[in-house]
């Protein structure tokens, strides 16, 4: 399956978009939300990973086997995450 690269129209209107994102989550962490200021910047990563995933590097139109290496990446990015959540949930760091 042949991936080209995007036109210099859908790469300027991808990195705006990226880019007004990446001022989303500055703003953000200016305004006290509380607990919803850490929500708002991981959906903000989030829609940013997939931005650059999909937009430049042309995961929608490649190979099922360069979609199933993204997904064991991902897990495995999961899994890690879930590790080190443990590990600092169950710290003592109160010293005794």
């Amino acid at each position: 399956m042949k991936v080209t690269a995007p036109t210099p129209l859908k790469g300027a209107l991808i990195f705006v978009g990226l880019a007004v994102l990446f001022a989303a989550m500055i703003g953000v962490s200016f305004v006290p939300l509380g607990g919803f200021n850490l929500a708002a910047n991981l959906v903000c990563a989030l829609l940013i990973g997939l931005g650059i995933t999909f937009g430049f590097m042309g995961l929608g139109a490649s190979a099922r086997t360069l979609w199933l290496t993204a997904a064991a990446g991902s897990l495995w990015l999961v899994i890690l995450f879930t590790l080190t959540f443990a590990d600092y949930v169950t710290r003592n760091w109160l010293p005794s």
